[in-house]
């Protein structure tokens, strides 16, 4: 990982409304507005527990009633007199979760999640709930859905439907970001910026990202905004400051599955286009064999495969990075030719599923969008 890393680096307040018996009229909806779907929580104000059931909302305001049906009298209190919301997400099964996700399952992860997650969407800005992490993940796998179906995707009608896979996820993502007192929302917020650009809109993510927050070395969202500048550079083929945009990545976030191998990934991709060929080999090999059975170990594998039967590394390398950084002398290109010439162990990608993997389309991913 060491010598990965160096080759990378040679480059550049009241609760007097809930707990009372008589409740506030709810603040009206703005007109042709949709009704929510009613969302049972523990709510914490001004250190008092209740059970209620959020049962609609303004943009500063929620409307409920005590317990857990959506039956009685309304009570409205301001977003800001919360102290803390718990969404019970127990019925989610979460063995059946794991195994999706461990199996790059991202349909079944999402239907798993969406049916317990999607209602919570229009209250992720409540203060300290416990759905944000989740809806996250949900948007994460949205995402990756969305990616499968694009590659898979060979007519128009294919490529719309993949593209909408994005959009959906896109808008999962903006509603995470509205919880700004968790570190989950920079995430979505980028991690929409990466949905933009899968829909071939740069102009959008690049303003978006010029009004985030850069964050510093040791925040969670370190690693993923460098990756983001790395891309966005990409797109607009500035090939060095891509790659010293995902050096910072790489340096400072190489433990992150997340982002590390994208930003390997785009590191190789810069030095392709820089011709920089040994340097370029010597990265997809690593990611080859630091994550197989993954699609970033047959990206790396198909590019490997290209540089040996272009002989683009052929001739002699006068300084091997190993070389002058660890003494080692290693013949690369045997090395890589004993990575391809072994039997293709990955398993397939998986399939698009023809039917819809996103959550229901209705109010709960409109509410104020």
């Amino acid at each position: 990982m060491n010598r990965l890393l160096s080759i990378a680096l040679l480059s550049v307040a009241c609760a007097t409304p809930l707990l009372s018996a008589r409740g506030q009229a709810a603040t009206a909806r703005k007109p042709g507005a949709s009704k929510l779907r009613p969302v049972t929580a523990y709510v914490s104000v001004n250190n008092q527990e209740r059970l209620v059931t959020f049962v609609d909302r303004t943009r500063d305001t929620v409307s409920f009633v005590l317990g857990e049906r959506p039956v009685g009298a309304r009570q409205t209190i301001e977003i800001a007199q919360f102290d803390a919301v718990f969404f019970d997400l127990g019925k989610i099964d979460w063995g059946e979760l794991h195994m999706a996700v461990r199996r790059q399952q991202w349909t079944r992860a999402i239907r798993l999640l969406a049916p317990f997650i999607t209602p919570l969407l229009p209250y992720l800005d409540l203060p300290e709930n416990n759905g944000v992490e989740y809806a996250l993940s949900m948007g994460d796998y949205m995402m990756r859905a969305a990616n499968l179906s694009l590659q898979a995707a060979r007519t128009p009608k294919q490529r719309e439907a993949a593209e909408e896979q994005y959009r959906r996820a896109y808008t999962v993502l903006r509603r995470v970001q509205r919880a700004e007192w968790s570190s989950a929302g920079q995430i979505a917020d980028l991690k929409s910026l990466q949905c933009l650009l899968a829909l071939d809109r740069p102009q959008a993510a690049r303003k978006l990202f010029q009004e985030a927050i850069e964050p510093n070395p040791g925040d969670r969202a370190y690693g993923l905004y460098w990756l983001i500048r790395a891309q966005l550079d990409l797109h607009s083929e500035d090939f060095r400051a891509a790659m010293e945009a995902a050096v910072k990545s790489l340096c400072f976030e190489n433990k992150d599955i997340d982002t590390f191998p994208d930003a390997l990934m785009i590191s190789a991709r810069c030095y392709e286009e820089l011709l920089e060929w040994y340097r370029a080999r010597d990265v997809y090999y690593e990611v080859a064999r630091i994550f197989p059975k993954t699609d970033w170990s047959r990206a790396a594998r198909a590019r490997l495969q290209f540089i040996m039967d272009k002989e683009l590394t052929k001739a002699e390398e006068k300084s091997a990075v190993e070389t002058v950084f660890f003494g080692l002398q290693e013949d690369m290109n045997k090395l890589v030719r004993d990575l391809l010439a072994e039997q293709d162990k990955d398993e397939e990608i998986p399939k698009p599923s023809a039917e819809a993997a996103d959550p229901d389309e209705d109010a709960d991913l409109k509410v104020f969008d």
